[in-house]
């Protein structure tokens, strides 16, 4: 029996096994969960909130559009930054973090 390249591609695709992460076959192991997060995403890293806001005071305060006074404007408003605006982010980013769980125990794993 010929098969075409198309039919043989398909009989392939329903027999390729599934691929197997590691680091979730490890944290089932351990009992533990794996979040797998994108990378860089600003809603998971406090200081890409931080650096974002710093940046918006910048261009607001910007009228000379020197690198000298994006300079002092960048000390000042980093300067500005406590701690009450630190927690807010981290909070967010833990609440962002909490959302991705909740969702990801509707996804089944095979381990």
């Amino acid at each position: 029996m010929k098969l075409k390249m198309v039919e043989l591609a398909e009989i392939c695709k329903q027999h390729k096994p599934k691929p197997v992460l590691q680091v979730q076959v490890l944290a089932a192991k351990f009992d533990c969960d794996a979040l797998f997060l994108p990378v860089s995403h600003p809603e998971l890293n406090p200081i890409e909130m931080i650096w974002a806001a710093v940046k918006m005071n910048v261009a607001k305060e910007n009228t000379t559009f020197s690198l000298a006074e994006v300079e002092q404007l960048t000390r000042k408003h980093i300067c500005n930054i406590d701690s009450a605006e630190w927690t807010k982010c981290v909070q967010h980013c833990i609440k962002v973090e909490d959302e991705y769980y909740d969702v990801s125990d509707d996804i089944p794993f095979d381990g």
